[in-house]
């Protein structure tokens, strides 16, 4: 019973002895087995990271400078995932391969000018190619692939130097362009002459003054060396420039040039004559035609208040005798002015505040030629002058009365005062609002 005992027992502990090695056993292998998985799953995780790299970048543009043996290059980042930290440049010659990292981080879709200076000759260059830097999932710094080559093409031969014939010309001093060999020099200026724009020696530009030619105004002529005209400014309100200096602007208010007609060229508005008994000639006068009244004839000037209500007056007129021993009236207003001469006397009048105010005078007009007569009052006296020379002056203040409804009658007087016409011619007739004494 016992010996059968001790038998079963033996028996159980074997089957649990064997069974703790098969365990023992199958965790070895389960260990062994995962070394090796483990090693794989590593393995493919790190071929993983890098499969899903996907820089790309492409060269733009490429200059290259022999003068200089420096190469200029635009790169062009693609789309593309992973973090760039560099550019690998290979440049390539038939003979020779040169090699250049530059560190940079290049952002998708960023552009970045590099410019070179090789140790090659640049000249010979036939390619450039680029490769990224970029780093592992591990930190390690490793080059990627080529992603562009730029293929260089063979730079045109530089033509011979062909040296034109007589480059200068004419030319004396300063330089030109001689055909393909460059610049060359067609001499120096000395004496303190300077080389002018058509490749003369001239002496420097020395230019006038506005005060050493005495003027104040216009544009006179340079009479230095500098040639042409400069300015030496304008006038202020209605002053003209003349002659350099600023004048008031002596445009009558009233002109009968009488040139073949009776229009007004005066400033606006324009108030022309018309012949007072029928249609009168034109002949010739002291400057162009005049009218010729030969005692038969006038003419009337509706000029209402283009004339009136004056504080300063000049009139102007030159007549031509057809008889010297008689006259009569060149011009009158009733009421306003007049100037009537006779064989050798002259009158001249205003009216200020209803009163008259009369010059006259003997004048040298005993003949038949031509003749200035100007009447001129200037706010405090009125002067006659006849040929520009005065012949008497009376002090006179006010403005000159304004009579809108009397006529301008030159040449004649109404028959009813007793007037006669003028015989003979009366010429560039003139009126302004001011005193001109010249």
């Amino acid at each position: 019973m016992v010996k059968s005992f001790l038998y079963k027992n033996k028996k159980g502990l074997s089957t649990i002895i064997i069974t703790l090695i098969l365990i023992l056993v199958s965790l070895v292998a389960i260990g062994i087995f995962w070394v090796v998985i483990n090693n794989l799953i590593k393995s493919g995780t790190e071929g993983i990271g890098l499969g899903r790299l996907t820089l790309n970048a492409e060269i733009k543009s490429v200059s290259i400078d022999n003068s200089s043996n420096n190469v200029t290059l635009t790169v062009e980042r693609k789309v593309g995932a992973g973090e760039m930290t560099g550019i690998k440049f290979i440049f390539y010659s038939d003979t020779d391969t040169e090699i250049i990292t530059e560190d940079i981080e290049l952002e998708q879709l960023k552009e970045a000018q590099f410019t070179f200076h090789l140790l090659m000759n640049v000249g010979d260059i036939t390619k450039i190619s680029i490769a990224p830097i970029f780093s592992s999932s591990e930190g390690e710094e490793s080059v990627g692939n080529v992603l562009d080559t730029y293929n260089v093409e063979e730079q045109p031969p530089v033509p011979p130097c062909v040296p034109a014939i007589n480059p200068c010309g004419t030319r004396v001093c300063g330089s030109v362009t001689n055909g393909t060999c460059g610049s060359i020099s067609c001499g120096t200026c000395t004496g303190g002459q300077e080389c002018n724009s058509t490749g003369q020696c001239s002496t420097p530009c020395v230019p006038s003054s506005c005060g050493l030619l005495g003027y104040e105004c216009g544009g006179p002529y340079n009479n230095g060396t500098c040639f042409g005209t400069f300015s030496c400014g304008g006038c202020m309100g209605e002053d003209v420039c003349i002659a350099g200096h600023c004048q008031l602007n002596i445009t009558p208010i009233l002109w009968y040039k009488f040139d073949g007609n009776l229009l007004d060229s005066g400033v606006a508005p324009a108030m022309d004559g018309a012949w007072t008994n029928g249609t009168g000639t034109f002949v010739t006068g002291f400057s162009g035609q005049a009218a010729d009244f030969a005692g038969v004839n006038g003419i009337t000037g509706n000029v209402g208040s283009k004339i009136g209500n004056l504080s300063q007056m000049t009139i102007s007129v030159y007549a031509k005798k057809n008889v010297a021993s008689q006259g009569g009236d060149l011009f009158y207003k009733h009421v306003q002015y007049r100037i009537i001469i006779s064989q050798n006397y002259v009158t001249g009048q205003i009216y200020i505040g209803g009163n008259v105010t009369e010059v006259a005078g003997i004048a040298n007009i005993d003949n038949t030629n031509w003749h200035q007569y100007t009447l001129n009052y200037n706010g405090t006296a009125l002067k006659i002058y006849v040929d520009g020379t005065e012949i008497d002056s009376e002090i006179a203040t006010g403005n000159v009365d304004d009579s809108q409804w009397q006529e301008l009658l030159i040449g004649n007087q109404p028959i009813a005062w007793s007037g006669t016409y003028f015989n003979g011619q009366v010429d560039e007739f003139k009126i302004y609002n001011r005193s001109i004494t010249s």
